[in-house]
């Protein structure tokens, strides 16, 4: 997007939050082009950074929006793009997962074992965008820079509230709006043993530099972000199957046909929805909650609330 096109761009409040809502990989823990604040050693981290718009000619979404399976089965890792993130409903770990469903006919009657089978390896939530770092008291060498940012639902949602505040006194603005935006106060806690970024906040509106030939150098700084959720970034039907079953494979078997012997080896968390599901260590041995969020590069997967699997 030119500068000049960036700069007369009105937002389209509407289509912004439409587009949060719509269904429609590489590994960000190798790659500097991603932020994510340094913690102390209470999990404790901040940083104020900026939401930028898209350089993108042929969309004004600032944002690339796909789901993640994301998990360890007992033949190792499994890393892959949701299908149905496209639109194809060809997605061999979501059939998977309905498959241990459909004995039980419905996700409430299913037993808590194979609940916790289906979560573990089911979508999440991924959305990256440019951000302008403002503040880094931890690590000031990232200020004045642009990275990319990974994030999710309790992230999405603060920018919903922005989009579409929920009371009257609240002020209606773009996040990712140069001049009309505002700085996200980014805050990290540990709360019992889990990240946490609900504390987090939104400065006051303005604009993120003070002068336009200032925001027109940053602009020519954002990153293509189609190479997120770009059909191209998705693997093959075929070769996301064998990727899934190679992570099923134990002790010589092709693959786990029942979810007595759990999946994955990460306790879940309770279910946002679909009734409680009682936590259950797996056979295997389990990997730290801070081994994921190294892997996720500090993304708030959060399971979407509407499909159990």
């Amino acid at each position: 997007m030119s500068f000049a096109k960036l700069k007369r761009r009105k937002t389209d409040f509407e289509a912004l939050q439409k587009k949060f809502e719509t269904k429609d990989s590489k590994k960000s823990y190798d790659d500097a082009r991603f932020f994510y604040p340094v913690r102390d050693d209470q999990g404790n981290g901040v940083a104020e950074l900026r939401f930028l718009p898209t350089n993108d000619n042929k969309s004004d979404v600032p944002f690339a929006k796909y789901y993640l399976h994301s998990f360890k089965g007992p033949g190792g890792w499994c890393w892959q793009k949701c299908r149905t993130s496209i639109g194809e409903s060809d997605c061999p770990i979501c059939e998977a997962n309905k498959e241990l469903i459909e004995p039980y006919g419905k996700w409430d009657s299913t037993p808590n074992n194979v609940k916790l089978a289906v979560r573990e390896r089911k979508r999440k939530l991924v959305l990256v965008a440019n951000v302008y770092i403002v503040k880094d008291k931890a690590t000031p060498e990232n200020e004045g820079k642009v990275f990319l940012f990974k994030f999710g639902k309790v992230i999405m949602d603060k920018i919903k509230e922005s989009i579409n505040p929920e009371f009257e006194d609240e002020k209606q603005f773009d996040p990712f709006d140069p001049w009309h935006g505002a700085n996200f106060i980014f805050k990290i806690r540990k709360v019992d043993g889990q990240t946490n970024y609900d504390k987090s906040t939104w400065g006051d509106i303005g604009p993120v530099l003070d002068d336009d030939d200032k925001i027109e150098e940053l602009s020519k700084k954002l990153y293509d972000l189609s190479e997120f959720d770009g059909e191209a970034s998705f693997t093959s039907y075929e070769e996301q199957l064998k990727i899934f079953e190679k992570s099923q494979r134990v002790r010589g078997s092709k693959r786990v046909e029942s979810a007595k012997d759990p999946v994955a080896d990460v306790e879940s968390d309770e279910p946002k929805s679909g009734g409680k599901i009682e936590k259950q260590a797996s056979t295997a041995a389990t990997t730290e909650s801070d081994d994921l969020e190294k892997l996720f590069s500090g993304s708030d997967e959060v399971e979407e609330d509407d499909i159990p699997y």
